[in-house]
């Protein structure tokens, strides 16, 4: 029997409301439909323009140098008792985390101000460090010296390198290395000692004029400066010191001798690398590094060919200090002609051509070879002269 009883009550919300839905959707003009879909591909994430992977590292950077800097000393600046200095701790370290949000959620930071501002953080607070013992200041101030000289770098990157480029960035902050360099071994040379109240102002001031100095060499340059050649750049002043080395390494030199004479040849190594390295090429940071490695490996190359062919009687001599120089530099000079080919067949892949100028280059850089018999020959003390290397160019 067919049961003719009406829906209860209760039900008639539901079906109202479910008939409003159907009539809705189809008065849609057109229907909207809501699909499944499999891709083999998955779609890019959505980022919010306050939340890119640049943000992210500044921010995470900022806060580990809260908990690793900024905070212990701000601590010690103002605490002696253990709660006290927990207290400031914590309050320093987590304060760094809610700055770096706020500075990126009102301001643009790009990857060069980014990194600079963890540069200058940390040389921030040796200047500020330096400035205080300068100042005769107690342990207390130069804690305070640290934290301030630290927030100011980070504060002053933020401020003055968002609309510097990567190279102009890595310029400065090698130029401030190196003035401050520069500027310790000037101070030794005026009055050989221990650390005092004016090598540590001297090296402070000269290490903030750097900056600019740096900034200026990058900006000013006719050609372009990238952080790989800003690279090559400590490594011509390596070489360029251990190069000087040779003219003191036999003698007994005073300190005055030796922070003059290795001070000179870091400068003039770094002219050289700009003349030779930075100016005909553009380096990226793994070339960069590739310079370096190339330099190492022919240091260490020449120095155990002085050891072994006798030429160095002592562990420290001219002989060693000359022949491991010479070995950078032929290391420097294998490197940049194995990697310009490289670095051309790029550039040539990009364009979509044929890297014929990659593979010729591939093939002039392979001419360099070892010739097993003479270096057995040195090893095993064989009078004569043995050749260890070919070059056939």
């Amino acid at each position: 029997m067919t049961d003719h009883r009406r829906p209860s009550t209760r039900s008639w919300p539901l079906l109202a409301l479910l008939a409003g839905a159907f009539h809705a959707a189809g008065a849609q003009t057109p229907p909207l439909r809501l699909e499944l879909a499999a891709s083999g591909a998955p779609a890019a994430p959505v980022t919010k323009p306050g939340e890119s992977v640049v943000v992210r590292s500044f921010v995470r950077d900022q806060t580990v140098l809260g908990f690793a800097l900024y905070g212990p000393s701000f601590a010690a600046s103002l605490a002696n008792e253990p709660v006290a200095y927990a207290a400031a701790y914590l309050v320093a370290g987590g304060g760094s985390w809610v700055a770096a949000r706020q500075l990126s959620a009102s301001l643009t930071i790009n990857e060069p101000t980014s990194w600079l501002a963890t540069q200058t953080a940390l040389r921030g607070a040796f200047t500020g460090w330096a400035i205080a013992v300068a100042a005769d200041a107690n342990r207390h101030n130069r804690a305070g010296g640290v934290f301030l000289g630290s927030l100011a770098g980070a504060a002053g990157a933020v401020a003055l390198g968002r609309g510097m480029t990567d190279g102009e960035v890595a310029a400065s902050v090698f130029g401030s290395d190196l003035a401050g360099l520069t500027g310790l071994a000037a101070t030794h040379v005026a009055r050989p000692g221990a650390l005092s109240r004016s090598r540590a102002g001297a090296t402070a001031g000269a290490a903030l004029l750097g900056y600019p100095l740096g900034y200026w060499y990058a900006r000013s340059a006719p050609y372009r400066v990238s952080p790989g050649d800003v690279n090559t750049l400590w490594t011509g002043a390596a070489i360029g010191a251990l190069a000087s080395g040779a003219f003191i390494a036999s003698g007994d030199p005073s300190a005055r001798t030796v922070a003059a004479t290795l001070g000179a040849g870091a400068l003039a190594g770094t002219v050289l690398a700009d003349r030779f390295l930075v100016r005909p090429y553009d380096h990226t940071p793994a070339d960069g590094q590739f310079v370096a490695l190339g330099a190492a490996a022919g240091g260490l190359m020449g120095a155990g060919i002085a050891i072994l062919s006798g030429a160095a009687h002592d562990r420290v001599s001219t002989a060693t200090a000359a022949l491991t120089a010479a070995g950078a530099v032929g290391g420097v000079a294998f490197i940049e002609r194995w990697r310009a080919p490289l670095r051309e067949g790029e550039r040539v892949a990009r364009r979509g051509g044929a890297p014929a100028r990659a593979r010729e280059g591939a093939r002039a850089a392979s001419r360099l070879a070892l010739v097993p018999g003479g270096a057995l020959a040195t090893l095993l003390g064989a009078t004569g002269t043995h050749t260890i290397l070919a070059w056939t160019f």
